[in-house]
């Protein structure tokens, strides 16, 4: 919006543009995919009384797995 407001329409659509391609270099070579993605079910977290025990069993799971 500031690009928008002291300079022109066309600038502005260049600086996005510029904008996203650098965010999606840096996201490539430097952000990476994560190393693992969490999911829990509802019945999961029923039944577990203790929530660090839980996410323990999931790291863990992940280091065995390794």
């Amino acid at each position: 919006m500031v690009v928008y407001i002291n300079y022109s329409l066309s600038i502005s659509v260049i600086v996005l543009v510029l904008s996203f391609t650098l965010f999606e270099l840096y996201k490539k070579y430097f952000a990476g995919e994560p190393d693992f993605i969490m999911h829990f079910d509802n019945e999961n977290l029923e039944d577990a009384e203790d929530f660090e025990k839980l996410i323990r069993d999931v790291f863990e799971g992940k280091i065995n797995d390794d």
